[in-house]
């Protein structure tokens, strides 16, 4: 999967979000994530690199618009399968 240049949105803000980002960012991808309270490794990350921005609020359908990638931060295997 190529990525340069393609958005990949995530939602949610731990530090497993910030880790994926980081590969993410790392692998050309232009990040997007949606976290009402994102981690501190999360939100310094985005304060460094130009390729991340963390958008403090929920994800609606809209943002998927155009989307190379989703990610979800599900706590636990029930809310990763909705």
């Amino acid at each position: 999967l190529k990525l340069e240049g393609r958005r990949v949105v995530m939602a949610g803000g731990s530090e497993a979000v910030a880790w994926k980002a980081e590969l993410f960012a790392a692998a050309g991808a232009l990040v997007e994530g949606h976290a009402p309270e994102p981690c501190e490794a999360l939100a310094a990350l985005a304060a460094g690199r130009e390729t991340i921005e963390i958008k403090p609020r929920a994800i609606t359908p809209a943002d998927l618009a155009g989307a190379a990638v989703f990610v979800a931060d599900a706590v636990d295997e029930v809310h990763a399968l909705g």
